[in-house]
């Protein structure tokens, strides 16, 4: 049975123009679904992995609640309480080990807009992400191949030729069951996805801590 994946709120997603900021994106080393306290706030919505930005450098307060069942009741079982720190402009990948420790998985650099905008020569023009009915159609005709590395093929032929929000990329990765052909799609679509600030969306897609990793390392 395909794992439901959650999507934090867009607002905990997006950067803010011109600030420095860090990241960080979590999950449980089992992968189990977790709600999380950051800094005091809490983000109830079940999740395998959360990705936060627009944080802070320096140290951060973080609550991690693993969610388990007993018989018909839900409980939340504490599995870290402790305080991290972050770099600034840098993305950190951790997750929740067996013995209750956060580990550190791997870094990257964030990319502000402002820079991706001097980077691209300046140009004021920006690159706009595919309409929802032009993109359903586009997961209409990708979910009707059933070999997954065809569909891999057709997916990869799209992606060049047309612009994705990373959100919509991350909606596409569910389109295949092999971790490593939704890790694939991702490191295909980086540098052609509208809104590269946000490709942490992506992470939402993926089901085990070793994907994250794999993932960070590919797309530096």
């Amino acid at each position: 049975m395909r794992k439901i994946l959650y999507f934090l709120p867009l607002q905990f997603l997006t950067f803010a123009a011109g600030a420095q900021t860090a990241g960080l994106s979590i999950s449980l080393q089992d992968s189990s679904f977790f709600v999380a306290e950051l800094n005091g706030r809490m983000f109830d919505k079940p999740s395998t992995v959360m990705n936060f930005f627009d944080l802070q450098q320096g140290e951060q307060r973080l609550q991690i609640f693993k969610l388990m069942r007993l018989g018909n009741s839900e409980i939340r079982k504490s599995v870290f309480d402790g305080r991290i720190t972050l770099q600034e402009d840098v993305l950190t990948t951790g997750y929740i080990d067996s013995y209750n420790q956060f580990r550190v998985s791997a870094t990257e650099r964030l990319e502000s807009k402002k820079k991706n905008r001097s980077n691209s020569g300046g140009a004021s023009t920006s690159k706009q992400a595919m309409n929802r009915p032009q993109f359903e159609g586009v997961v209409e005709n990708l979910a009707g191949i059933s070999d997954e590395s065809e569909r891999l093929r057709s997916a990869e032929g799209i992606i060049s030729l047309s612009t994705f929000s990373s959100r919509q990329i991350a909606e596409l990765m569910l389109l295949f069951d092999s971790e490593n052909r939704r890790i694939a799609v991702a490191n295909f679509a980086y540098r052609y996805v509208s809104d590269p600030e946000n490709f942490g969306e992506v992470h939402h897609s993926l089901r085990y801590p070793s994907s994250h990793r794999r993932l960070v390392r590919r797309v530096r």
